[in-house]
């Protein structure tokens, strides 16, 4: 997404949106600087956690994304080391590669990362199924 495709691309603080979080809907949120923004994300990963243990098929990260453009553009959470995280993991999946050494060596965050991202990749896949087999 480009800086002519999104009215958030170079916010200028502090601005206001709609609130899309569930138990504050309709009213406004302001954001006076990136702190907030991520404060905001959180929140509606959590939201977004709590629909997925009451039966919801979306996953949280994917249901955060699709939520970005209502209040922030999605250029914003992009950065080179989740981006050298991805390309990681798909190498050691590809290849058949482990990350480290032995399990022992394998830092907790990167399990949480390496789960975070296969859940995003398998869910990327099977909507992209649903989406030739409807049409």
């Amino acid at each position: 997404m480009g800086q002519d495709d999104c009215r958030f691309h170079n916010p200028v603080y502090p601005y206001k949106v709609k609130n899309i979080c569930n138990d504050l809907k309709g009213k406004k949120v302001e954001f006076s600087n990136s702190d907030d923004i991520w404060d905001y994300i959180l929140l509606l990963y959590s939201e977004s956690e709590e629909r997925t243990k009451n039966g919801s098929s979306f996953l949280p990260v994917t249901d955060v994304w699709d939520q970005l453009p209502f209040f922030v553009c999605k250029n914003f959470i992009y950065n080179e080391k989740d981006q050298t995280d991805i390309k990681k993991f798909l190498y050691c999946s590809e290849s058949k590669t482990p990350p480290y050494k032995s399990l022992q060596d394998t830092p907790n965050l990167w399990v949480d990362k390496y789960f975070i991202i296969k859940q995003t990749v398998e869910y990327i896949k099977h909507k992209r199924r649903e989406n030739v087999a409807n049409g």
